[in-house]
């Protein structure tokens, strides 16, 4: 999240003209993985709702530095076109603001537990879908009025007087109605520049031959062997 995001959208432009090393933006393409290679990009099943990564030739409709890099370990790009987005750095003051915070708030566990949601939830914030649930901090007469008139997805207690609650302000049981949902900001490009990012920086582990990879999501990898201290630890980015 400190790496440069796409800001706004500028224009469409050819394949024959997009050079995936300094394209910022999202590209539409079929990639091809090459015998040996080790599958890196995922591929979004409709059915059942799950990601596979294939080892034969699909489309799909990429972000730049994640094609880039993938062509440079193991795969053929043949490019369609892209979509241009302008660059900005966003939340490099946020995240180190907000990091700095949790780590001072170490003999604080509650206080801590809000910094790093507010680390964690950010990016996405900006894919979520236009009409959203509800989360706030409420008491524990509160929360059994909204668990009794809600449908609540998440709570988890702060202390011995607040929880955090998440439900669907939709439906009220005790009214019998439904409201209408308050519209929501989103930015796709930013949460999806985010995670394809994430990528780029796992993708290296699952590609050594010398520490076989036994399972792997969004922010952790189990190998056989131990990484490097440098990399395993408490800090931003470790």
């Amino acid at each position: 999240m400190t790496l440069p995001m796409p800001l706004n959208y500028l224009d469409r432009v050819p394949g024959l003209d997009i050079h995936l090393s300094c394209f910022t933006g999202f590209v539409r393409a079929k990639v091809s993985l090459r015998e040996g290679g080790i599958p890196t990009i995922p591929h979004h099943l409709q059915l059942g709702d799950r990601l596979s990564y294939p080892q034969t030739p699909f489309e799909g409709l990429f972000y730049a530095p994640e094609l880039f890099d993938a062509s440079q370990h193991g795969y053929d790009v043949t490019i369609q076109y892209g979509y241009l987005f302008s660059t900005a750095d966003l939340f490099t003051e946020y995240v180190t603001h907000m990091y700095n915070k949790k780590v001072a708030a170490t003999e604080q566990p509650e206080l801590r537990f809000i910094y790093k949601l507010l680390l964690n939830g950010l990016y996405g914030y900006f894919g979520r879908r236009l009409f959203n649930p509800t989360t706030i901090i409420v008491n524990d007469t509160d929360l059994a009025n909204i668990i009794s008139r809600y449908s609540v997805s998440f709570t988890t207690e702060l202390n011995s007087k607040y929880s955090i609650v998440t439900y669907d302000p939709s439906y009220d049981r005790e009214k019998g109605s439904t409201i209408p949902l308050r519209p929501a900001s989103a930015n796709v490009a930013i949460a999806s520049a985010i995670t394809s990012l994430a990528r780029c920086t796992i993708n290296p582990f699952k590609r050594d031959p010398n520490n076989p990879v036994f399972y792997s999501d969004t922010d952790s990898i189990f190998v056989q062997f131990p990484l490097s201290d440098s990399l395993v630890g408490t800090g931003l980015g470790q």
